[in-house]
């Protein structure tokens, strides 16, 4: 079991569709024009998850989510994270507090010390929803939850905007053909892939 109590993915972001684009091309198209476009709609997906399905993920972990938390960047872009700059504008993530890379993080498949909360803070006996762009290992997403469950808290969670799925690796193809049958929805709940609870 991994360090999240519940992952949400808002879309599959599957290579080479409309959606993967999206997920990329927001915070690495060259023109402005379209990552400006991009982040529009990650920005609008991301308000309707937390509107509409922050209440489901806390129903299945247990306890309403108290706090929410960006992953930062751990590649060499310069400057802040695209992502976590569209967070504040949403008032999606917490001001107090941030998740911030560790002094010798790296942006690889392990789950280790990768984050720190900055300022350092207790969490304790609060459900966490840690918001990320991109789950594609879930490495970074797991190592974020594990900074704040030493933090204290009693739930994390993670709402991602994309679950990048490549056709080509093993057991992906099957889960696309079987369990892929709708576009997005924002009616239906990224935790149960149905109804809300």
């Amino acid at each position: 079991m991994g360090a999240a109590d519940v992952v949400a993915p808002l879309t599959y972001a599957i290579a080479g569709t409309p959606t993967a684009a999206l997920v990329r091309d927001y915070k690495n198209h060259p023109l402005r024009s379209v990552r400006e476009r991009h982040s529009a709609v990650i920005k609008a997906l991301v308000r309707q998850g937390i509107t509409r399905h922050e209440r489901c993920i806390g129903c299945a972990a247990g306890l309403a989510v108290s706090c929410r938390l960006v992953i930062p960047s751990l590649t060499s872009r310069p400057g802040r994270h695209p992502f976590a700059d569209l967070a504040p504008t949403m008032n999606a993530a917490n001001d107090a507090v941030a998740l911030m890379p560790a002094p010798d993080a790296r942006c690889d498949r392990a789950i280790n010390d990768k984050f720190v909360l900055q300022p350092a803070a207790r969490l304790d006996g609060q459900h966490v929803l840690i918001l990320d762009d991109v789950w594609t290992t879930g490495s970074n997403a797991q190592s974020a939850a594990l900074a704040v469950r030493r933090a204290g808290a009693a739930a994390v969670s993670v709402l991602v905007v994309g679950r990048w799925l490549s056709p080509d690796r093993r057991g992906m193809a099957d889960f696309i053909a079987t369990r892929l049958h709708r576009d997005y929805d924002p009616d239906i709940c990224p935790v149960t892939g149905g109804d809300c609870p």
